[in-house]
């Protein structure tokens, strides 16, 4: 398994600021150029960020979020993979009229008591915060999770950022790791021990078969 393939790229800072910082048009074509490189094919995006996610290319899968007040079907005229309501409070659901993957993006646990079945659902998860374990373990379908580093404060605490990228890559029910990041230099730096494990897989029958030691 290519372990990209579970890291999603957050984009709330590059239609607007974000935590302080609004990435570059420079730096975002940075990024997709390695997400792409390295099979990062899910972007997190939402119509209250501002970035417009038609400029990504057909490579990307993308989740968008929306609110009671957007135009629905301008965005799914835009054929996203996945059609988000951003908070619970934001109307019905409106699964049965889409043709795609709907999903919601959720913030504490009773946000999901609702009578629905998205496809997808999105949660805060990390060290620090395992309020949704039993839903995650539970729900059958897809599952992004968010808030790794805790808007920073995980890593304020002198954790590393990739000790919060491996703690939710440990949990096997997990889908897409989101991670927000404000350069590619930072989002390398998060993902390095994945470019260190990658080449350590072996195909010698004599070193993997007990049976030949």
């Amino acid at each position: 398994m290519n372990l990209f393939s579970r890291i999603a790229i957050g984009t709330a800072n590059w239609g607007r600021e974000y935590n302080g910082v609004k990435v570059s048009e420079k730096e975002i074509g940075k990024i997709l150029g390695y997400a792409q490189c390295n099979g990062i094919d899910t972007l997190d995006c939402a119509t209250a960020y501002g970035w417009d996610w038609t400029r990504a290319n057909s490579f990307f899968n993308v989740v968008v979020k929306i609110r009671w007040h957007d135009d629905r079907e301008k965005v799914e005229a835009t054929h996203p993979y996945c059609i988000m309501r951003h908070h619970v409070e934001d109307g019905e659901f409106f699964g049965p009229t889409y043709e795609g993957r709907w999903g919601i993006s959720c913030y504490q646990p009773r946000d999901l008591n609702v009578n629905a079945d998205p496809d997808v659902i999105q949660v805060p998860y990390s060290l620090y915060d395992r309020r949704f374990d039993e839903v995650i373990e539970r729900f059958k379908g897809e599952i992004h999770v968010r808030s790794i580093f805790l808007r920073g404060k995980i890593i304020a605490d002198g954790i590393p950022p990739e000790e919060c990228v491996k703690f939710c890559l440990a949990n096997p029910h997990i889908d897409k790791i989101i991670i927000g990041v404000d350069s590619v230099d930072q989002l390398q730096r998060s993902l390095n021990f994945i470019h260190l494990w990658n080449p350590l897989e072996k195909h010698d029958e004599q070193l993997l078969d007990p049976r030949k030691w």
